[in-house]
């Protein structure tokens, strides 16, 4: 996969032929008359001329949708709004919802209906300043035979670096900063796969994508950048998934409307058969509506909540407790109005990573855009949820391309407007600047130890000590959006082991038994559990088929991250995980946009102890201090403790991992003089019989062991895009890229070499096959155009450019030629 962008998550759905009921009849006009479709794209203010919104009531509702789609008669075709007679359940929702509108953030990017040339495929996309969400919209004049729905891939048209815009995709994203480095962006993936839902004979189809915000997005380094969309026609689709326990296929044999960043890309066995198998890839999933949401909600609770069922753990028990949650969104989700109520905490839950709305993201995955209010046929926004961790098989099959077209990237310099976006700010909504460090120790810890009388024998098992070593840098998008909190997590998960099963047992309980198996005494403990009992450690997703959970640290604000720590087993995958809460500007409902994304971390190796080292590798190591914690003392290792039948005779403390309680009908009394204190990690129950006489001093507590991390001062950035956002130089009748240029055209950016880099004063370009056009510009790193040759002549097959008169230092090649524009950084050293 690492050749096509990743951006960001995928789905497609189709609208069929609507019979035309729009009353709209094809047109013989010149379509370059027609001043809505190839006029300006509007005015610098954003007043659209093209009007996406217009209603059939309208005088001019059919001029906004012709286009020019055959070569062969001057006959324009009727496309027909998609937002009107929509017949497909995420179109008509799309339309129900009017989420579409300018009034709910919609901003038109680009069009393209045939102005200059003949398009197979008239498309526009729309672009939501307040979700992050773009759409593009695609009308399919014919029905090729056999065709049941469509393939969608998006790559950048440029070598790295490329802009952070696409990270989105990424299973784990890298941060601006490494996007910035040609050498770290090729790393992360670059192409994304989209197959939307069967739809059989369809006319308008829409692909979804949520792009990532790049405060960079304005480096030389990116001039030119742009997006490419290509799209095939679909024979046969048989993709199955199971992520994270669930079936996402259900009773339909294939799966649809799905998004797939592959980290290697699809096999093809003869050029038109895809044949796709991962495990542990990204899968993405955008709702339309509530009811939606509201069933992936409430299928996982069920299965979560059955397979806790089948162990029957105490309530109080760390088990018992996910249980509990998941009975609660389980028994909240049978209707739209319920599901609210129980988001009815939703601002200040997710802000905190407290209460219902909290809870209800480990059952749905990340999330963009939660409800937070409104009515069951309007929602606040359109939430996007993700889950991660997929097995995918299957095959599909796909025609050769049907159409493909470039999009600039929007807040990118540009050189002309060839390609360019009529709305141009930064897209996206927040973003980390930097990427997080952390040190790390991997060590051997003694857990098991079973006595005899004759001799001791230890088990042991590897584990590992995170602890982040720098200040985060948060960036958002603040033309259109406040930021109401951000913060941030470390996060693990459960590897699979040789069978694909899980690796060990996360919520393995701590054993102590006398005379167990021919041994005076065997004991075992858990070593994470009191983390997860105390709640230093919180259950993400419970994974029902193969214990494959996923966990974290409680989210702390962004600038307490210096310091965090996170212990778990070595057969642990380890991530940064970042949660900021947005809203509309001007908005008195202040209603959330929730933004999930995790991040790799940047691991080094940290430093142990050797004393410390050689002592956790007995059978003692549970009373020695980790490597990295944010412990002010160890954990008991008791996870629940009983009092019964006591009189305090002296000061005492009593401790347990998770609970502390009183038997019921059983005296425990401290007297009056005595001072006693309670301290658990989770819960403290007094029963009836138990007294504390006036005189004491008696305290009961929850004890998370401390939390001793320093917390420093929020380093956020509000990034303010400089220029306007309307280019109202935008034209139907520019010149853009389509399907329609001829193969021979293109230039091949793995064959087309520049060099030598550096120079020290000739640059020749070999591999650019022009067909008579081309444009050669050199830009300094700011953008700043200091060359330019048209029409260059060649020399024995390559161009020739005389660089000696620039200074020393980066600059950029910009080739372009009718059919596309590629990129190539240089080195001017004289």
């Amino acid at each position: 996969m690492k050749t096509f962008l990743k951006l960001i998550f995928i789905c497609l759905s189709i609208l069929p032929f609507k019979g035309y009921s729009q009353a709209c009849a094809d047109d013989y006009s010149d379509i370059t008359a027609n001043q809505f479709v190839c006029g300006n794209y509007g005015d610098a203010s954003g007043n659209s001329n093209w009007n996406w919104e217009i209603k059939p009531t309208d005088a001019n509702f059919c001029k906004h949708w012709y286009a020019r789609t055959s070569s062969i008669s001057t006959k324009l075709t009727a496309m027909g709004s998609p937002f009107v007679n929509s017949p497909t359940s995420a179109l008509d929702i799309i339309s129900q919802n009017e989420d579409y509108t300018k009034a709910k953030g919609w901003e038109l990017l680009q069009r393209d209906f045939g102005c200059t040339h003949v398009t197979a495929y008239p498309y526009f996309v729309l672009y939501n300043k307040y979700t992050g969400l773009i759409r593009v919209f695609i009308y399919k004049t014919e029905t090729p035979d056999g065709f049941t729905s469509m393939l969608v891939t998006m790559e950048p048209t440029m070598p790295s670096p490329y802009p952070a815009t696409t990270s989105l995709g990424d299973e784990l994203a890298g941060t601006p900063e490494a996007f910035r480095s040609a050498n770290l962006s090729e790393k992360y993936g670059k192409k994304v796969v989209s197959v939307t839902e069967q739809g059989g004979s369809t006319r308008w189809n829409v692909a979804e994508f949520n792009p990532g915000f790049d405060p960079n997005i304005q480096d030389g380094a990116y001039t030119g950048a742009g997006l490419k969309f290509t799209i095939y026609g679909v024979l046969t689709n048989e993709m199955k998934a199971i992520i994270k326990g669930r079936s996402v296929s259900g009773s339909n044999p294939s799966l649809y409307s799905f998004s797939y960043v592959p980290k290697n890309a699809p096999t093809s066995s003869n050029g038109q058969t895809y044949n796709f198998s991962a495990l542990g890839e990204k899968f993405s999933k955008f709702s339309k509506s509530l009811t939606e949401i509201r069933n992936v909600a409430k299928t996982f609770a069920e299965r979560v909540k059955d397979k806790t069922s089948e162990s029957n753990p105490s309530e109080n028990s760390v088990e018992g407790k996910i249980k509990q949650e998941a009975t609660k969104v389980s028994n909240n989700s049978n209707n739209d109005v319920d599901f609210l109520t129980m988001l009815g905490d939703a601002t200040t839950g997710l802000a905190t990573g407290t209460g219902t709305a909290g809870t209800i993201l480990k059952f749905v995955g990340e999330m963009i855009g939660l409800f937070s209010g409104g009515s069951a046929n309007k929602p606040a926004s359109m939430p996007t949820y993700t889950s991660y961790d997929m097995e995918l098989n299957g095959t599909l099959t796909a025609k050769t391309v049907q159409q493909s077209f470039i999009l600039r990237v929007p807040g990118t310099i540009q050189i002309n407007n060839d390609n360019a976006t009529y709305y141009k700010c930064p897209l996206g909504l927040v973003n980390l600047k930097n990427t997080p460090r952390a040190d790390s120790v991997l060590y051997t810890r003694g857990h098991a130890a079973r006595y005899s009388q004759c001799c001791i024998a230890t088990d042991r098992s590897d584990y590992l000590s995170y602890k982040v070593k720098n200040d985060l840098q948060v960036s958002y998008n603040s033309a259109d959006l406040d930021l109401v909190s951000v913060q941030g997590a470390i996060v693990g998960q459960v590897l699979p082991d040789a069978n694909n099963i899980a690796s060990y047992d996360l919520f393995k309980k701590n054993v102590r038994l006398e005379n167990y198996d021919g041994y005076s005494l065997y004991v075992d403990y858990n070593l994470m559990r009191p983390d997860l009992e105390s709640g230093r450690l919180q259950v993400t997703t419970f994974d029902t088929e193969k214990k494959l959970h996923t966990f974290q640290t409680p989210y702390v604000n962004i600038e307490c991250i210096n310091g965090l720590a996170f212990n778990a087993r070595k057969e642990t995958k380890v991530w940064f995980r970042l949660k900021a809460v947005l809203k509309r500007k001007n908005d008195p409902e202040n209603k959330p946009i929730v933004y999930i994304h995790d991040y790799e971390i940047d691991v080094s190796q940290g430093t142990m102890d050797p004393y410390l080292r050689e002592r956790h590798y007995t059978r003692y190591s549970w009373q020695y201090p980790l490597p990295y914690s944010n412990y002010t003392e160890n954990p008991t290792f008791i996870s629940d403790k009983l009092i019964t039948g006591v009189t305090y005779s002296q000061g005492t403390e009593e401790k347990a991992d998770n609970s502390i309680t009183t038997e019921n009908d059983v005296d425990v009394i401290v007297p009056a003089g005595q001072t006693v204190a309670y301290r658990s990690g989770s819960i403290i129950e007094l029963q009836n019989g138990f007294d504390a006489q006036p005189g004491s001093e008696f305290e009961a507590s929850i004890n998370t062991y401390g939390y001793n991390i320093a917390c420093g001062s929020p380093i956020i950035e509000a990034y303010q895009y400089t220029g306007n956002c309307y280019n109202n130089a935008i034209s139907g009748l520019r010149t853009v890229t389509n399907s329609t240029k001829t193969t021979n055209e293109a230039i091949n950016p793995a064959i087309l070499n520049v060099y030598p880099v550096p120079t020290s004063g000739k640059l020749f370009i070999d591999g650019c096959n022009t067909n008579g056009f081309t444009t050669i510009t050199i830009l300094d790193q700011s953008g700043r155009a200091v060359k330019e040759v048209r029409s260059p002549s060649f020399d024995g097959g390559r161009i020739s450019l005389d660089v000696s008169t620039l200074s020393n230092g980066v600059y950029f090649v910009k080739i372009q030629t009718l059919a596309q524009t590629i990129t190539r950084k240089i080195v001017v050293n004289k």
